[in-house]
């Protein structure tokens, strides 16, 4: 078995960071293995699940037996990849009698006063757009995955051994960098462009939060805040929704709250601009024309 525990402050780490909910977490990895034997014999004192504030990355390598996982009993088969984030209660080793090996990083996500306890899919959310919803449960690996998991944790264990420091920094880094993405395609749905509207509570809430707040600014930092998804995937995701993008749909929000405007007041054009988001006369008139046809004035008399 190669095995390594690291411990922060004396030994090498990747300089892998993440920002979540306005703050910056350093990845530490408490330990890796690239095969690890476990064994039951019998079955007197049944696996007793405990959970810790880390982040446990799991590959069953051989053997067909169960584990314990959340409360439940899950098959264990060559190739399943188990994700665990802090608070999740597991044993990954078997329940029934017989051996199986698996692969597994340990790390924790470290900040200023205490350890980051969000689950991983909502991490990974942020900067890939990945369903949080699917990330907890377990997925199997085809066999180029495998081997893509398989080389990046090895790399990643050579890295910590490696006595250039700048190098093996740098090698740790991308390491890690491709068993989060493995672990990314692992659990992303095979139509990722497949969303129904009804169910997509992520993107009816930023649809709801622009036609509440059209009036004031908004930025798509701000949309894809509230969505916890990166600003491309939010702007795919919307699209395929809507047919639009949130811009495009604050655009066309702003706009028809102007003409209702335009037809049952007797606001100035600059009135209506500050009324509905728009920063000034001239931009709306602008905008207004360019998705009408019509300057606000020829709408207003038409």
């Amino acid at each position: 078995m190669d095995y390594i525990a690291t411990n922060t402050g004396f030994e090498k780490q990747p300089r892998f960071a993440v920002f979540f909910g306005g703050k910056l977490y350093h990845l530490v990895i408490k330990h890796l293995t690239l095969k690890k034997l476990c064994a039951r014999k019998n079955l007197g004192a049944m696996p007793q699940e405990h959970d810790h504030a880390v982040y446990h990355v799991v590959l069953y390598l051989s053997g067909e037996n169960r584990f314990s996982f959340k409360g439940a009993r899950l098959k264990i088969r060559p190739g399943l990849l188990v994700v665990s984030s802090p608070g999740d209660t597991h044993d990954f080793g078997p329940v029934d009698t017989g051996e199986i090996s698996y692969a597994e990083l340990t790390f924790s996500l470290e900040g200023n006063a205490a350890p980051l306890r969000a689950s991983l899919s909502e991490v990974l959310l942020q900067c890939s757009g990945l369903n949080g919803e699917n990330i907890e449960k377990t997925v199997n690996l085809d066999a180029v995955k495998i081997n893509l998991f398989k080389d990046a944790l090895l790399a990643l264990l050579d890295s910590l051994k490696d006595e250039d420091e700048v190098l093996g920094c740098l090698v740790s880094t991308e390491a890690i960098c491709r068993i989060l993405r493995v672990i990314v395609e692992a659990f992303r749905p095979s139509d990722v462009n497949s969303i129904s509207i009804p169910k997509n509570l992520v993107l009816r809430k930023v649809k709801n939060h622009i036609d509440k707040s059209f009036q004031r600014h908004l930025s798509l930092g701000e949309l894809a805040n509230i969505a916890s998804l990166s600003e491309a995937y939010l702007c795919r995701s919307f699209k395929k929704a809507y047919s639009m993008t949130p811009i495009e749909y604050l655009v066309h929000t702003r706009v028809q709250a102007a003409k209702a405007l335009l037809r049952t007041s007797s606001l100035s054009c600059k009135e209506i601009a500050l009324r509905t988001g728009f920063s000034d006369a001239m931009f709306f008139s602008k905008i207004f024309k360019r998705t009408t046809g019509l300057t606000p004035r020829e709408y207003r008399v038409s």
